[in-house]
Parts: structure tokens; sequence; C-alpha cells
């Protein structure tokens, strides 16, 4: 039997999608908008700063920010639309996770942050 594989993306977005799985959001923003900075506009600068807003939306969430959180992550689902090439984690999956709680912020309730362990990289 073979070792299994790592699950690949971008080695610089590692970081960020290690501390967003752990429920460090705010800290994986600053990760990833280094990342986001150094990048030509583009496709993929665009999606890393969907990443970006997705991070932010759960900060704001989880500090009480509904309408905060409601804004960014308007901002994440059209910047993220076409997916996120070399993002570490499955992202269709981490979207589907969080839509509950992100949507009922659009709404004016609180649903409670999902955990997101299972999509650490590591």
């Amino acid at each position: 039997s073979s070792a299994r594989p790592r699950t690949g993306g971008r080695e610089d977005l590692r970081p960020g999608a290690r501390l967003f799985a752990d429920g460090h959001f705010f800290e994986a923003h600053e990760v990833w908008e280094a990342v986001w900075k150094a990048l030509p506009v583009g496709e993929e600068r665009r999606a890393i700063q969907g990443l970006i807003h997705l991070a932010v939306a759960l900060e704001h969430r989880r500090r009480g920010s509904l309408r905060s959180a409601a804004g960014q992550w308007a901002k994440a689902k059209d910047k993220l639309e076409n997916g996120c090439p070399g993002v570490p984690f499955d992202l269709a999956a981490v979207l589907v996770a969080v839509g509950p709680c992100l949507d009922a912020a659009e709404r004016g309730n609180t649903v409670d942050i999902p955990e997101l362990g299972r999509y650490n990289p590591e």
C-alpha cells in the first residue's frame, strides 16, 4: 500500500489553510493577504481574495457582527464562484459547511460556526 498523497495545492496557501481549519480566521486572512498582495491581477488573485473574504466573514460572525459577516460572505461567494485553483482543501465542501452559518447571518440570524478541522491540509 502506498502512502496517502498530500492534498497538493499552492504551498504558500497551506499555512493559512491550517489556521483556517483550526478556526483562526483572522490569522488565516493575514497569511492569505500576504500571498494575494504579491500576485499580479488575474483570476488567481481574485480567487485568493475570495478566501480572504471567507475568513473575514467567519471572524465577523464569531465576533457577533452579522451585517459585516454577511457583506464579506457575499464578496467571498462572488470571488469564489469559479473555485480557487491551488487551494489545499476541498473548497466546495468548506463552502457547503459554512453556508448555513453565513446565510443565516445575511438574515440577521445566528447559527454556530461549524467545526472545520477535517479540512486541515496536514
